[in-house]
């Protein structure tokens, strides 16, 4: 994400454990530009999400408690979510830095390797790939038919209804040397309503710690409260104000065993966002439980 991030990492290690100190940096910068660099999607309603903290396979688990001078100042946690005034999180709270998440970063470099229609064989329209800060490799591969980007990817479908796409979704593979498994992200921008709202999914992979943080940059947050669906799902919801795109944008975060991601609804009411979390099925992933190191000293 931000360099600031890189001495937040550094203070919540034990001393004797050390990760790769450009980690964080990489791949942060690799998640910002999968959401940043879509040219097919020109109104791209969910803005880049922020992974807070994002460690190596080779750090075991990390200390009890960050320094005091280290913990956000105005921060409200319920449950397995947090908000701060510039976000909305998931997991560990202990790496939701305000500051850290709506600072400026340096736009990539992108160069385009190859781009072509999809043919008659082909579930996808269009394909694209593109080296981004000549380490990584970003193929996207783009659809008028959402049920067809869900086969492909091999992602799970939130969605129990079909609703009408406001332009193609987005699958995208992200490869690297310095990447264990490969990235995976789909995004979709949906018509309810003569409104909009949009779904974002990422995989979960084993270059990303088990209590990572999956935040959303906010302009102002506002309106913490929670909605129980017909099928007795429990949805976090988060106001954005201020935002030059809506009035108001609302969040959800969700995460299941293999992935995490995000619904945003575009100035819809609360029946119009509680009848569209209706035709949401997943099948949550445990709480996040704070993990301890062996000899930490704990409360």
């Amino acid at each position: 994400m931000k360099d600031k991030m890189d001495e937040l990492l550094k203070t919540a290690l034990t001393p004797d454990t050390e990760p790769d100190t450009e980690l964080n940096q990489r791949l942060t910068e690799l998640i910002s530009e999968n959401e940043r660099i879509k040219e097919m999607k020109p109104k791209k309603m969910i803005p880049a999400a922020a992974i807070a903290a994002i460690m190596g396979v080779l750090v075991l688990c990390p200390v009890g408690a960050i320094a005091a001078n280290k913990i956000i100042k105005e921060k409200f946690t319920k449950g397995n979510s947090t908000v701060t005034e510039h976000s909305f999180s998931k997991g560990n709270p202990d790496y939701v830095d305000d500051d850290a998440i709506i600072a400026d970063s340096e736009d990539p470099t992108v160069e385009n390797l190859n781009e072509r229609d999809g043919g008659e064989d082909d579930n996808w329209i269009r394909m694209r790939s593109e080296l981004v800060n000549g380490k990584y490799t970003n193929t996207r591969y783009y659809y008028d038919d959402y049920s067809l980007a869900i086969t492909d990817s091999g992602f799970e479908n939130w969605l129990t209804e079909s609703y009408e796409l406001s332009d193609p979704a987005c699958y995208c593979e992200t490869t690297a040397d310095d990447l264990t498994e490969t990235m995976k992200s789909l995004d979709a921008n949906f018509k309810y309503s003569g409104k909009e709202f949009a779904l974002s999914m990422d995989n979960k992979t084993a270059d990303q710690a088990s209590d990572l943080a999956y935040s959303i940059q906010l302009n102002e947050s506002s309106n913490f409260r929670t909605y129980t669906s017909a099928s007795g799902l429990d949805f976090d919801l988060v106001d954005d104000i201020g935002s030059d795109r809506a009035d108001v944008i609302t969040y959800t975060i969700i995460e299941t065993e293999g992935f995490r991601g995000s619904l945003e609804f575009l100035d819809m009411t609360e029946d119009e966002i509680h009848a569209i979390l209706d035709s949401v099925s997943f099948v949550p992933a445990p709480d996040y439980e704070p993990e301890v190191c062996e000899g930490a000293v704990t409360e």
